[in-house]
């Protein structure tokens, strides 16, 4: 038996299970991902490949890809040590890669009260808040781009007191200034599709 998280043999009387890796970070922020290369009810003999990595292709070593270069004469499709790329290597992704990146944010309790996690951020517009869920996180399986919002935060702040006009003096122990930093996602040079993300149940219960 085989799909994309496990390969189960069974033979003598025994069943042995081996875990797929699927789109997982290593320490380089690259991604690792196997892709299973058994048929499903086929025998397999000792030495036979079982997955591919990213790396490889039916058990051979695949890096890159093979492209045809031209190198043009002085005068004609050069400028000094420019390289000229055909829109199919950019529209087409052959030179595409997948990168799993990990971001952290925490909350902290002030002098003026716990920092909150929500998507009630004042001042902002909807459509940049158009990513967040109902706890102010991005949802799942959202496409973002630079600069779009991936944390909804609040740090309270005491406003000033000569900021308060006569009248509501009195509501300044009941509502406090809120400053905004917001957690955005890193200047990149490709899109980000968003698969995971984890939250402490201490950020949770913030809200």
């Amino acid at each position: 038996y085989t799909d994309t998280d496990k390969i189960i043999f069974s033979g003598n009387g025994d069943t042995l299970s081996i875990p797929l890796v699927m789109y997982e970070r290593s320490n380089k922020n690259t991604c690792m991902h196997q892709k299973p290369r058994v048929p499903r009810g086929k025998c397999i003999k000792k030495g036979q490949i079982l997955a591919d990595g990213a790396a490889t292709v039916g058990g051979e070593l695949a890096l890159g890809k093979n492209v045809l270069v031209a190198y043009m004469p002085w005068e004609g499709y050069n400028s000094e040590d420019a390289v000229l790329l055909s829109e199919r290597l950019v529209y087409g992704d052959i030179y595409t890669s997948f990168h799993i990146r990990k971001y952290e944010i925490q909350t902290h309790v002030t002098s003026h009260g716990p920092e909150r996690i929500t998507k009630e951020i004042p001042h902002l517009e909807a459509h940049l808040l158009r990513n967040l869920d109902k706890n102010g996180i991005v949802m799942l399986g959202s496409w973002v781009e630079t600069g779009d919002i991936l944390v909804g935060k609040l740090t309270p702040q005491m406003a000033k007191e000569s900021s308060y006009a006569p009248e509501d003096r009195l509501l300044k122990e009941l509502y406090l200034a809120f400053s905004i930093p917001l957690f955005l996602l890193p200047k990149a040079s490709i899109h980000f599709e968003i698969e995971k993300f984890l939250l402490e149940q201490a950020l949770s219960e913030n809200n």
